[in-house]
């Protein structure tokens, strides 16, 4: 591929050239005897670089053009509308609109950071931090669907996406990033219809995140709040994008050696919880249900066994090495602390008589 290449920081000094090669555009060394220093972007692990063809490369990843719609070139909007049904936590998408805009890009400005994009779009790319830039595009004006593709080479792979539980790593899927019921079971249902009565559709989730790593060293992140949607090389086999329904869309990505890396990267930019105490990360019990259900499960003598059997504290030195419990009691899945001395009372000897182990530490109730 001919890359029409501009070396930042030696732009006087060598303009830019073209190339039969393959020349990267952070390149720590651009020739025999001229060392060139990296821009900001390439010592953040994202080297640019432009191809006469309307593509672009950040690192390890390279724009895609070549199919239709919003494939067509590695940046996309367009003009659509939809009509979000609603019942009892499940939704439902009607959507319809315009066609896709697509546009290539033609060159970068490495001291702004701007992409020269075709037609009305921008896109602009920011350094945040070690091993992370933003990249944002703003779709053509009126537009309310932006989109970015990307190659996806065979060894790809795409780990992450929050909560889910039909998969764990996720390429040939459809992913759509939207908070809502996620079903005693789940099918493949379409997403401008109802799913049958507590299922929900394959990646329905409670907690979705626009966030995955992938193992050729990189992450992506979605900073918009609005409906986000991956197609991991599912209705394009060689490419993956992301579309956000906004006339903008911002990517946070982040680089590293090893996903642990790129982890790391990620909740810096998020924000970092407090580590919970120890006991947090043992063995949870719940006692879900009514009266009748919490007082039968503290007369159960596998609950009980299993409480006294995880009661170890009183007797070794080292409590932090033992095992743990976690008991919480409610009125049903969601138990709340604040009735559970209340209701422990109420519900008799046998829940209370459970429940003693909490005043010795050995057994933590939490709501």
């Amino acid at each position: 591929m001919r890359l029409r290449t501009c070396l930042c920081f030696v732009l006087l000094a060598t303009g830019c050239t073209d190339s039969d090669e393959d020349p990267v555009t952070d390149a720590a060394v651009a020739g025999e005897d001229t060392v060139v220093p990296l821009t900001p972007f390439g010592e953040a692990g994202f080297p640019v670089a432009v191809a006469d063809d309307g593509t672009f490369s950040l690192g390890p990843l390279t724009g895609w053009a070549g199919g239709d719609k919003a494939y067509a070139a590695p940046l996309a909007g367009r003009v659509a509308s939809e009509e979000v049904g609603f019942i009892v936590g499940y939704y439902k998408f009607d959507e319809w609109g315009e066609p896709w805009v697509a546009a290539g890009v033609s060159g970068f400005d490495a001291d702004t950071g701007a992409l020269a994009v075709d037609g009305d779009m921008t896109a602009e790319l920011e350094v945040l931090r070690d091993g992370t830039v933003a990249l944002t595009v703003t779709a053509p004006p009126g537009s309310t669907r932006t989109s970015v593709a990307f190659e996806c080479p065979e060894d790809e792979r795409f780990l992450g996406f929050g909560a889910q539980t039909v998969a764990m790593e996720h390429r040939g899927a459809r992913v759509p990033i939207w908070v809502s019921e996620q079903g005693i079971n789940k099918g493949d249902h379409a997403e401008d219809e109802f799913p049958p009565p507590f299922e929900g559709r394959l990646y329905d989730s409670y907690y979705p995140v626009p966030f995955f790593v992938s193992p050729r060293g990189y992450g992506v992140m979605v900073e918009n709040t609005e409906r986000i949607v991956f197609e991991l090389c599912s209705s394009e086999s060689k490419a993956w994008r992301v579309e956000a329904w906004a006339p903008q869309i911002r990517l946070i990505l982040f680089s590293g050696d090893e996903p642990l890396d790129v982890i790391e990267r990620y909740t810096a930019h998020v924000g970092r919880p407090p580590m919970p105490p120890d006991w947090a990360l043992l063995p949870w019990v719940a006692i879900k249900g009514g009266t009748v259900q919490a007082a039968a499960a503290g007369e159960d003598p596998g609950v009980r066994h299993l409480v006294r059997g995880l009661d170890r504290r009183e007797h070794q030195p080292d409590h932090r090495q033992q095992p743990e419990l976690s008991v919480g009691v409610g009125p049903g899945a969601l138990p709340r602390s604040a009735w559970a001395d209340q209701r422990a009372a109420r519900h008799g000897p046998a829940l209370h008589g459970l429940l003693q182990p909490v005043h010795r530490g050995a057994v933590h109730r939490v709501g």
